[in-house]
C-alpha cells in the first residue's frame, strides 16, 4: 500500500515537470505551422495608378502633341498564377487589367469652334490652343499580358516576390469640353479612337496568407504600354481623333518625339489560394 502511494506521487510529480514542456512545444508546433504551396493563385487587386512622363501633363500640352492630359488614375487587376514547381518559387500567370487616367482644366477649353470637321491633326505647325471655358480628359487601357513571377518563400506567412509581365494594351478615350464664350458653349465630347499597343509589366509585392485558403497582399508595378505599335495618322471623321503616340513632323511639326504610355501602379488585395503541391 504504502509503495502504491509513493508511485503515485513519483508520477504527479514527474507529471507536473514535464506539463510545461510539453505545452511550450506543442504552441510552438501551431504558431510555426507552414502553409503549402498552392497550386493555383488567383489574385483580386484594386490600383491607384500615377501616369509619369508624356502620360501626365496639363490639358494644353495634350493638344501641342507633348502629352495626354490626365494627372491620376484608378482600376483593377486579376492574376491567375500556376505553381510550377515543389518549393512553390516559380509562377508563370496570366493578367487581365484595367485602368481609367483623368484630368481636367476648369478654366480652358481648346477646340474654338466647339467641333472636329475638317479632320485631326491641324497640318503644318498649327495646333488648338486656349480659349475660355472647361475640359476634361478620360483615358482607358485594358490591358492583356503573360508573366513569370519568383516567389521568396520562407517559414513565415509573409512571401515576398518579383514579376515580369508581356501586355497587350487597348488604348481608347474621351475629350470633353465646354466653352464659355463663342456661338456654341454647349458641352461637347471628342472620341480618342482604339488603338492597341504592345508593353510590358516589371513589379514585386508581398503575399500575407492568413489562412489556407485566403491571404492578402501589396503590390507595385511599373507599366509601359506602348513599347511597340506606335502610330501616327490624319483622321477626317466628326469629332473623332487618333492617339498620335509616334513622331511625325510632316503630319504635324510639333509631332517631334514619340510619346510614350507609361505609369506606376500600386495594388491592394486578396487572394485565394487554391490546392496543394
Amino acid at each position: 500500500m504504502k509503495n502504491n502511494i509513493t508511485k503515485s506521487v513519483f508520477v504527479v510529480l514527474i507529471s507536473l515537470f514535464l506539463l510545461p514542456t510539453l505545452s511550450e512545444a506543442q504552441i510552438k508546433t501551431y504558431t510555426s505551422k507552414k502553409f503549402k504551396p498552392p497550386q493555383v493563385t488567383v489574385e483580386l487587386l484594386f490600383n491607384y495608378s500615377q501616369p509619369i512622363a508624356h502620360l501626365y501633363s496639363d490639358m494644353q500640352r495634350f493638344f501641342s502633341f507633348d502629352g495626354y492630359g490626365v494627372k491620376y488614375g484608378f482600376g483593377s487587376e486579376i492574376n491567375v498564377k500556376v505553381t510550377a514547381n515543389k518549393k512553390g518559387t516559380l509562377k508563370p500567370y496570366a493578367t487581365i487589367g484595367y485602368n481609367l487616367f483623368m484630368g481636367k482644366d476648369n478654366g480652358n477649353a481648346y477646340i474654338d469652334s466647339n467641333i472636329l470637321q475638317n479632320g485631326y491633326p491641324l497640318g503644318g505647325s498649327r495646333y488648338y490652343e486656349k480659349i475660355p471655358g472647361t475640359s476634361k480628359m478620360l483615358l482607358h487601357n485594358f490591358n492583356f499580358g503573360l508573366g513569370f513571377e519568383y516567389s521568396f518563400v520562407n517559414k513565415t506567412r509573409w512571401t515576398p516576390f518579383l514579376g515580369a509581365d508581356l501586355d497587350l494594351n487597348l488604348i481608347f478615350g474621351t475629350y470633353r469640353q465646354t466653352p464659355s464664350t463663342g456661338p456654341n458653349t454647349a458641352e461637347v465630347s471628342y472620341t480618342i479612337n482604339q488603338a492597341v499597343r504592345f508593353g510590358f509589366g516589371l513589379g514585386g509585392g508581398i503575399h500575407l496568407r492568413v489562412s489556407r485558403p485566403i491571404g492578402f497582399l501589396f503590390a507595385a508595378k511599373y507599366k509601359f504600354a506602348n513599347v511597340l505599335g506606335k502610330e501616327a495618322k490624319f483622321l477626317d471623321d466628326l469629332n473623332k481623333m487618333t492617339l498620335l503616340d509616334k513622331k511625325d513632323t510632316g503630319l504635324n511639326t510639333h509631332l517631334l518625339k514619340d510619346r510614350q504610355i507609361n505609369y506606376l501602379q500600386f495594388s491592394l488585395g486578396i487572394a485565394f489560394y487554391i490546392g496543394r503541391r
